[in-house]
């Protein structure tokens, strides 16, 4: 297990050093684990991007997302999200995460709402970051409505 892990470390910096971050992001995603040598990696790729001016590319727009958040960056996470037109279920839920690691609660839950107004449906991993912050939250009433308005969602 531990070569197939080398080898995607290895393949991931191989593509993001050619401008093929797409690839190398899917590469990462399959990591299992990502250790500090998959995000070595994959931040080495960006910030390569970054130095030759391709940011504005909205995979890589994604991952800046996803980065900044894990590694509780949110004012740099939430720009990176705020460039994107058309937002996706992954990146509301990215953003999601990186304000719940960091205890921004009420943040998660306005950003669970501003995503159903947008049309965005929430999955199963939205499901579980709202849940897990319901938990750390306020009254048990105000949970309770916000499994109900993610259980309907999830009917649709």
């Amino acid at each position: 297990m531990e070569t197939h892990i080398e080898v995607a470390n290895a393949v991931v910096g191989m593509y993001a050093k050619c401008n093929a971050f797409d690839i190398a992001q899917e590469v990462f995603y399959e990591i299992p684990v990502p250790g500090a040598v998959s995000w070595n990696g994959l931040i080495a790729g960006y910030m390569h991007i970054i130095k030759n001016g391709l940011l504005e590319k909205d995979s890589i727009l994604g991952i800046g997302v996803v980065m900044y958040a894990s590694c509780g960056m949110l004012v740099e996470s939430q720009h990176m999200f705020d460039k994107f037109p058309v937002k996706d279920v992954a990146l509301w839920s990215a953003l999601m995460v990186g304000y719940a690691q960091i205890g921004k609660n009420e943040t998660v839950l306005c950003l669970l709402e501003r995503m159903i107004e947008e049309g965005i449906e929430p999955d199963l991993i939205t499901f579980s970051i709202v849940l897990s912050t319901c938990s750390h939250t306020g009254p048990v009433d105000d949970s309770q409505a916000y499994f109900e308005l993610l259980r309907e969602s999830l009917r649709n």
